[in-house]
């Protein structure tokens, strides 16, 4: 029958048939049906959730790193091939969440953390390593905001507007949140 993969649509409009890509991997497919509800649909609209049935995709076994043309893994995108651009470093607007009054650390944290930190970095169901770049300071204080260049340990598939949260080194912790303002960003020494 095929892989039924489910989402949200975030933008543009899905019709059965249609070519699409899957990113990172940047394999083409077509959709053979389009669920939403449980009922069958001609189309999905932006902000609906939506199962589509895929052919020729399989998804990818538990803890399966391997790259394959035709797998598709938690937190893929899907949409159309002149969209399809993954990006391992993008520029984005970062805020770091204010600690309350009491509230205690976890261990391993502190109350702010350092350009070069590596942290969590969490888009829809996706989740990777980032090392995090202050643009024109040193530090984000707990309360602040910044702009950064991330550095992503896997490639995804990110838009501008794109919101986003940082999680700690252990990944206990959520530490900041932030939106994608460039999603391909080109590196500049400063940066570095």
């Amino acid at each position: 029958v095929g892989t039924v993969v489910t989402g949200s649509l975030t933008g543009g409009t899905l019709r059965r048939g249609q070519q699409v890509t899957i990113a990172p991997a940047g394999f083409a497919t077509r959709i053979r049906t389009i669920q939403q509800h449980g009922r069958d649909v001609a189309e999905g609209f932006p902000g609906s959730r939506v199962a589509l049935n895929l052919p020729d995709v399989q998804p990818a076994a538990r803890g399966d790193s391997a790259t394959s043309a035709a797998v598709v893994r938690r937190g893929d995108g899907l949409t159309s091939a002149a969209l399809a651009r993954p990006t391992r470093r993008l520029i984005a607007r970062m805020m770091r969440f204010a600690r309350g009054g009491e509230e205690a650390l976890p261990i391993g944290t502190s109350d702010a953390f350092k350009s070069g930190a590596t942290l969590h970095f969490h888009h829809g169901t996706a989740a990777c390593g980032a090392r995090i770049r202050l643009i024109d300071q040193d530090a984000l204080d707990s309360g602040g905001a910044a702009l950064a260049m991330l550095t992503l340990k896997l490639p995804m598939l990110l838009f501008a507007g794109d919101r986003f949260v940082l999680r700690d080194g252990c990944g206990q912790a959520t530490v900041a949140g932030g939106i994608v303002l460039e999603p391909h960003a080109a590196v500049r020494s400063k940066w570095r």
